[in-house]
């Protein structure tokens, strides 16, 4: 909305894609850009942190974790996971850190915030979420509880990536202009 107040007349075609799918899309020039919390490698792309907010574990209310000020991945020994699909940078990012700890995680995949949330009120599974996700759905959700993680390797990192040597195109370098002033205030 922002962008279209500057620049009415101007199309921008969107993909609502998995963290790892947008960065196949830049990386291929199907996309001028993505938004993605994947920290890609700077040889390849260019990028710019757009904001930065926890993972929280979503958990069932009358759960001992529910009572902890934070939580760390050690903790996730214990817990069955209701964890995001394959190709999504956190899901990978967990597994990858409980394996460094010496164990593999009991999880499920899921598609949305609001799966882990309900797995959650029902006791089935805690869900990994971001804080702002987890705040929305705190309102409507009864029954849960969010609880920081400690380890700063679950951040939610947020970048702005575009391909290294590509050519962008004046509506392109605009939108980006707008998003990086919008993300200020995230």
């Amino acid at each position: 909305a922002e962008f279209k107040k500057q620049d009415p007349d101007s199309e921008v075609h969107f993909m609502v894609e998995q963290d790892l799918d947008c960065v196949q899309a830049v990386q291929n020039g199907e996309a001028d850009m993505a938004v993605c919390a994947w920290p890609v490698s700077n040889r390849d792309f260019s990028r710019k942190l757009l904001f930065t907010r926890k993972n929280v574990l979503v958990v069932n209310s009358s759960t001992d974790h529910a009572k902890k000020g934070s939580v760390c991945i050690e903790d996730l020994r214990t817990i069955s996971l209701a964890l995001p699909r394959e190709k999504t940078y956190l899901r990978n990012k967990v597994l990858d850190l409980c394996r460094s700890k010496g164990f593999e995680p009991d999880y499920i995949e899921n598609d949305e915030p609001r799966t882990a949330f309900n797995c959650a009120q029902m006791g089935l599974q805690a869900g990994i979420v971001n804080e702002i996700s987890a705040s929305k759905l705190l309102k409507e959700i009864n029954n849960v509880s969010i609880v920081p993680f400690c380890d700063p390797e679950m951040d939610w990192n947020v970048f702005l990536i575009k391909k290294k040597g590509a050519k962008q195109s004046k509506l392109a370098k605009q939108y980006e202009n707008c998003l990086l002033k919008v993300s200020k205030n995230i």
